[in-house]
């Protein structure tokens, strides 16, 4: 409750007066000035009142909640992260993916499926946190991780937690949580909505998000289990030590630095309690000295390294990293693990899609993991795999990942450095429509409309004002570089411009590859049965005992597993298996398409499907022949129609149809 405090001018202040429990060790009521100076000083940076909404782009923007306090260094340890989610339209898709994520099987306290709760035990609905609300805009989602987790009960712990919430804000929420129990440190899931149960929009507090949500959960679980005994929190200070990772201990370090970078520790008494405090940084820069960040520079006088914060959460997200892959794969051999840096790291990597998983259960960010057949293990995260790469990709897929460098210079560079030149340097879109008297523009064989050709040019030219070598004088006039293409082209060389792509070599499962009638990605192991650089466990182990059941099986075709024409008499197996009898009763006779070689023929208007492989026939009716390619999404357009099919030296189709070309 709030109480007026009157003044002698008829003026007022509301002052909040939260029942708070501060923690284990008895704290003095601030005094009645304290309390008057810290609302004033709340009026004067935000104008507004607390404990009423606020809005606009304020920092403090939301339901201020009651200021709860630090509990003492004695109150139990609670980890909470925390994001806002913006929904758009009110779109419930990401919110209807996280609740199933972390009500996936295997999070529950016996290995089963997790159970959705929330503040009514007997009638909790789940559409509450899945139908659509009115005036909807954002989301908050929680992951709360008491550090004593096994010893509560954490469902109970939550719905206090929330309840306390609900307290602090003045707001009924509608939330939803999910007890997680498959890690080493158990932790809920928290949905809550962006409209309370009156149907108002929910903003909250940015420094009750940051520190007022955590400061009571302490307190709950303090009061479940009593205090840290000073045993514990001297243990718990000293497990920071050894560790590589930034800790409390570097954050007291980087408030006692001199200039940003130097140390000096001072003498003190024996009786004296902060030398204890000083030797325990000590013994952490002793550590930090063995990785390199920090140098002696006379007695009790130490020089840190420039980033040497910054390098040591680097170090700790790579061990978070490390234990993901163990606990993924199983398997503890370090030296094999390749984490992949988008920054610094060019990557060429042929395996199988061994994990696909979330880097943070938050954020919904994935991760993947790469086993080559040598055992090494490539971890890549979604900031160097795109998300739409991750949408094509699965577990057990062989695949092909490398990086690429792609040109800075573009061909649309190319028509507005021309444009721009004849123009005294300034490309005009009218200009432009004026050189394109025909309704279409050819692009790469297909017909694109004038309008949206010069559209294109525009965004380019949009983007080049962002780099620097453009400059919008005029709607629809812009100022180019003199210099444009050189300067790109040049650019390709001091700012390459890296891209991961990926290829799918295969999406059968090394056992469907066994008794496959035609090439496999398996066939490249069998001449070699006893290869050396198959690793002894994992998928080098598999593809080692699958390789030989394939040999096996090949030989029963009438192939020799090491013949190098295996592949080709492979395909023409495949071929005759695909087209069935009607074609080769017919008269027809299979082709094998070879590099720098040609067919033409007519698209075979179905798409034969085998064990989730997909083909193209192309048969040619005058020479009674036909040939086969792996289907693409892009011969949609192809099917029943005349085309000229060709391979390049890289054995990569090339497709030309009635004046298309449409190359992969």
């Amino acid at each position: 409750m709030a109480r007026i405090l009157k003044f002698d001018d008829g003026s007022d202040l509301p002052l909040i007066e939260p029942e708070m429990w501060s923690g284990c060790k008895s704290d003095n009521a601030p005094s009645m000035k304290k309390l008057m100076v810290k609302n004033l000083s709340l009026l004067g940076k935000t104008g507004a009142v607390p404990g009423k909404g606020i809005r606009g782009g304020n920092p403090a923007r939301g339901s201020r909640a009651a200021a709860t306090r630090t509990p003492s260094l004695s109150a139990r340890r609670v980890i909470i992260k925390a994001r806002v989610v913006k929904m758009t339209n009110g779109d419930m898709k990401s919110v209807d993916l996280h609740l199933k994520y972390i009500k996936r099987d295997g999070v529950g306290i016996e290995g089963e499926e997790g159970r959705l709760f929330g503040e009514n035990r007997d009638a909790f609905s789940e559409s509450e946190l899945s139908s659509h609300l009115h005036n909807e805009q954002h989301q908050f989602r929680f992951i709360v991780s008491p550090e004593d987790a096994y010893e509560i009960d954490l469902e109970k712990f939550t719905r206090d937690l929330m309840q306390q919430a609900q307290k602090d804000l003045g707001k009924q929420l509608i939330w939803g949580a999910v007890c997680h129990h498959n890690t080493d440190n158990p932790h809920v899931h928290i949905v809550v909505r962006g409209v309370d149960r009156d149907g108002e929009q929910l903003w909250i507090d940015r420094e009750y998000i940051s520190n007022g949500f955590r400061n009571r959960a302490r307190e709950i679980v303090t009061k479940e289990l009593g205090c840290r005994t000073e045993w514990e929190i001297e243990q718990s200070i000293n497990n920071e030590i050894r560790q590589e990772r930034f800790t409390s201990l570097d954050r007291q370090l980087t408030g006692r630095l001199e200039g940003g970078k130097e140390l000096h520790f001072a003498h003190y008494d024996m009786n004296d309690p902060g030398r204890f405090q000083d030797a325990r940084l000590m013994s952490r820069i002793e550590k930090l000295k063995e990785i390199g960040l920090v140098f002696d520079r006379g007695p009790r006088k130490f020089e840190f390294v420039n980033g040497w914060q910054e390098q040591l959460k680097i170090m700790g997200r790579r061990g978070d990293i490390i234990k993901t892959i163990h606990a993924e794969m199983g398997r503890n051999d370090t030296g094999r693990y390749h984490i992949f840096d988008p920054k610094n790291n060019t990557v060429d990597i042929e395996g199988n899609v061994a994990r696909i998983g979330l880097v943070d259960e938050l954020s919904d960010r994935k991760f993947c993991i790469i086993e080559k057949t040598n055992g090494d293990i490539h971890y890549l995260p979604e900031k160097a795999i795109t998300k739409e790469i991750f949408s094509h990709i699965s577990e057990g897929q062989i695949v092909r990942i490398r990086t690429e460098q792609s040109s800075w210079l573009k061909a649309a560079d190319k028509n507005i450095a021309d444009i721009a030149r004849a123009n005294g340097n300034i490309y005009s879109v009218k200009q432009h429509l004026k050189t394109l008297p025909a309704q279409h523009v050819r692009v790469k064989g297909r017909a694109v409309e004038r309008r949206d050709y010069v559209e294109s040019h525009q965004r380019r030219v949009q983007r080049l004002c962002r780099f620097g070598l453009a400059q919008d004088v005029d709607d629809g006039k812009f100022l180019v570089a003199d210099n444009l293409e050189k300067e790109l082209a040049s650019r390709d060389k001091t700012h390459p411009n890296k891209n991961l792509k990926i290829e799918i070599i295969s999406s059968m499962r090394l056992d469907e590859m066994v008794q496959y009638p035609g090439r496999t990605w398996l066939d490249f192991h069998t001449a070699d049965l006893d290869a050396t650089t198959l690793a002894k466990h994992g998928f080098g182990h598999q593809v080692n005992k699958f390789a030989h059941q394939r040999a096996e099986y090949v030989r029963e075709l009438g192939i020799d597993p090491a013949d190098p024409a295996r592949a080709k008499k492979l395909d023409k197996i495949q071929a005759i298996n695909l087209v069935g009898d009607e074609m080769v009763k017919a008269g027809y006779e299979y082709v094998h398409l070879e590099s720098n070689s040609e067919f033409t023929g007519k698209v075979h208007p179905v798409v034969h499907v085998w064990k989730r492989k997909k083909y193209l026939i192309i048969d040619n009716a005058r020479s009674k022949q036909f040939t086969i390619v792996p289907w693409q999404q892009d011969f949609e357009s192809l099917l029943a129609r005349k085309v000229q099919l060709s391979m390049d030296v890289n054995s990569r189709f090339k497709i030309k149809a009635m004046g298309l070309d449409l190359s992969r």
